[in-house]
């Protein structure tokens, strides 16, 4: 069965569906809402919108960074010369990091 979820006379209907769904995924502990930490380091100005960001989306903030599921970091300036860094070279080849990318596993 397709569901068209544009429909406005059906929105009231998905939502609650919706909401039920994720009811029943956290009563199993298959979905936990985020808990976040923010950085003490971070501007009052950021730390302020995303207190709010995390209010409006259901997340909870923690000051213990071992319950944290997610962590707030300052902004960074980029140095638009430094993009790569070499991690490893053997002979002619190098594994190079790129800077904002997450490490490889």
């Amino acid at each position: 069965r397709r569901f068209d979820l544009q429909s406005s006379n059906r929105k009231d209907a998905h939502m609650q569906m919706c909401t039920k769904i994720e009811d029943t995924l956290k009563q199993q502990k298959l979905y936990t809402s985020p808990v976040i930490l923010i950085k003490d380091n971070v501007k009052s100005a950021d730390r302020e919108k995303a207190k709010e960001i995390i209010k409006k989306k259901g997340g909870t903030l923690t000051e213990d960074e071992d319950e944290a599921t997610h962590i707030v970091h300052p902004k960074v300036d980029l140095n638009n010369e430094l993009y790569a860094r070499p991690v490893f070279k053997r002979g002619d080849k190098c594994l190079v990091h790129f800077v904002m990318m997450p490490d490889s596993q």
